[in-house]
């Protein structure tokens, strides 16, 4: 017989956990106002005492509290010395990482659901913008301090922002790249690609299609690629016929040079590709690979310069070279030995079967381009992929 009480328990556990992992993607309302730390903090407080109270810490969670732990440790060395490196997103995982596998299980899914209904309502304020309809809107200063030396401001609509200098004509309308309340559309782009992934592409309900319009919206280049290697290699006549439509599209370009959104952000990326894949890659400025081929020559990359070294260049960066600038290649591999030696323990027996490779595929293309992997959102998902009903015990 189900207990009322623990069902209960276990639903505000899920629910607040899941909209902690939204703030944990800085959406828009966070930026101004950096209270989501003093939210989630009480929230964590009152969820481990009733925790607790309830079960107890488990043998499954020590192993796993010990193995971040040791993570944890491991990156507060660098080159330097001992920098001290606490984020706020460690409390969040070793918090997580108490919960039984049903707990987290519930939390993954809430998630995916909050942030499905978030991205419906911008999706419907972003038709509303295309269609011509006028909406009021505020500025907002950006969260990047690298944007906001270059003057650049977003226009913030109702659950969705917009980088004004973005912003295109399309007939009485405005098209941009969707973003809904992150602030980069590539962000939200490889988010979707990787929800997708989680779901193995399986469009089961309306949420899948929502990720999907929303990857699409985002004209992220890391989502089409993501969408096509998927239906090349699981789904072959769904790959070719997007690899011809896609064709078609490329070689009349120009009769959509209306479309200015496509052309810049698809068509001209795809001729830089064509040139080498080189020229396409902007997550490392010229000015920051200076920095990184500096430190490498000076035998400084072991260990690397420490926490937040990469801001201190002052040059953009958003890959995972500045991951390995700041903790090095030892903090690099200690990290992924930590992230696999926990999903080898809870894993399925099939944990290397196509989906799951897919997704870890996914997941790695993303790292590359945005080095999330200390953030509690990414964490949740990766971890979670490879529970099933056979490793979670009520």
């Amino acid at each position: 017989m189900i207990n009322v009480k623990t069902l209960n328990f276990k639903y505000f556990i899920a629910i607040t956990f899941a909209f902690i992992l939204v703030g944990s993607l800085e959406p828009y309302f966070f930026w101004r106002e950096r209270w989501f730390e003093v939210i989630a903090l009480t929230i964590l407080v009152i969820s481990l005492t009733l925790y607790f109270g309830k079960r107890g810490l488990q043998n499954d969670s020590i192993f796993n509290l010990l193995l971040f732990s040791f993570l944890i440790l491991a990156l507060q060395f660098s080159y330097n010395g001992v920098s001290l490196n606490i984020r706020f997103s460690f409390l969040l995982i070793l918090v997580f990482l108490t919960f039984s596998k049903d707990i987290q299980s519930q939390i993954a899914d809430y998630s995916r659901s909050l942030l499905a209904y978030i991205l419906l309502i911008g999706l419907f304020v972003y038709i509303l913008l295309v269609l011509g309809i006028n909406l009021p809107y505020s500025e907002l200063q950006p969260i990047n301090s690298l944007k906001q030396e270059a003057g650049i401001f977003y226009r913030n609509y109702f659950f969705i922002t917009t980088i004004d200098s973005l912003t295109f004509a399309l007939g009485s309308g405005e098209i941009h790249r969707f973003q809904s309340i992150l602030d980069e559309p590539g962000k939200l782009g490889t988010i979707c690609a990787l929800l997708l992934a989680f779901d193995d592409f399986k469009f089961r309900t309306w949420k899948e299609y929502v990720f999907m319009l929303s990857g699409v919206l985002s004209f992220s280049l890391a989502f089409f690629i993501i969408v096509f290697i998927f239906a090349l290699f699981r789904k072959p006549k769904l790959g070719i016929l997007i690899s011809i439509l896609s064709s078609i599209f490329y070689f009349f370009r120009d009769n959509l040079s209306s479309l200015k959104l496509i052309d810049k952000y698809l068509y001209q990326r795809i001729d830089l590709i064509n040139e080498g894949l080189g020229k396409v890659n902007n997550r490392e400025s010229d000015c920051f690979m200076s920095y990184f081929d500096e430190a490498s020559d000076l035998n400084r990359l072991t260990w690397g310069l420490g926490k937040g070294a990469h801001s201190s260049t002052g040059c953009d960066v958003s890959s995972a070279l500045a991951y390995i600038y700041n903790f090095g290649y030892f903090g690099l591999t200690v990290t992924l030995l930590v992230y696999l030696a926990i999903i080898i323990k809870y894993h399925n027996n099939s944990i290397f079967n196509a989906n799951n490779l897919f997704f870890g595929f996914v997941s790695i293309l993303l790292l590359y381009q945005r080095p999330a992997i200390l953030s509690f959102w990414f964490f949740v998902f990766f971890v979670t992929k490879f529970y099933n009903n056979e490793t979670i015990k009520n």
